[in-house]
């Protein structure tokens, strides 16, 4: 199979899927399409750079990638990637991005996981000792108000009210 042979395949392969997941058919520019790396047998397919006419249509495409992951295909939704062109740095920095973000949506998950199993009792919390406080003496929250009371006057005419209370049973 010639190598013009197999562009034109990828190219029209690159076609069809436009038609069939996007809203846009951006026009491919006359570069084409060519695959990257060394054929190797028996390895997963070589990455496929497509050169487009423009710069909005890269931007429009790539801004449509995610919904390759919704397509009914699940070849499509599970291997088919959409990366913009980058330069060795600017792959390795994209790189290093996406290894933080998902070492933060790991470390997110697991600290989401270790509340749910707090909520439903499956683990025992951490417990810290709480400080004693020296408090007044107050009657117990089970203690009701009795309907009698004692009326004081001090020298200056007020009048204080002290409740008695008394267990409720």
């Amino acid at each position: 199979m010639s190598s013009d042979h197999s562009d034109d395949c990828d190219q029209r392969a690159f076609e069809v899927l436009c038609e069939e997941t996007f809203s846009v058919k951006p026009a491919v520019s006359k570069l084409g399409c060519r695959r990257l790396g060394k054929r190797i047998d028996g390895q997963q397919p070589r990455k496929l750079l497509v050169h487009l006419d423009s710069e909005q249509s890269a931007s429009t495409l790539l801004a449509e990638a995610r919904k390759l992951r919704k397509s009914n295909s699940e070849v499509v939704a599970k291997t088919i990637y959409l990366n913009p062109d980058l330069s060795p740095a600017e792959l390795k920095l994209a790189y290093d991005r996406r290894q933080k973000r998902r070492a933060r949506a790991q470390q997110q998950r697991e600290q989401d996981e270790q509340y749910r199993q707090l909520d439903y009792g499956q683990i025992n919390p951490p417990t810290t000792s709480v400080p004693e406080f020296q408090c007044a003496d107050f009657p117990p929250l089970s203690a009701t108000i009795s309907d009698s009371a004692d009326v004081r006057t001090d020298s200056t005419g007020s009048t204080d009210s002290l409740f008695r209370t008394t267990a409720s049973q």
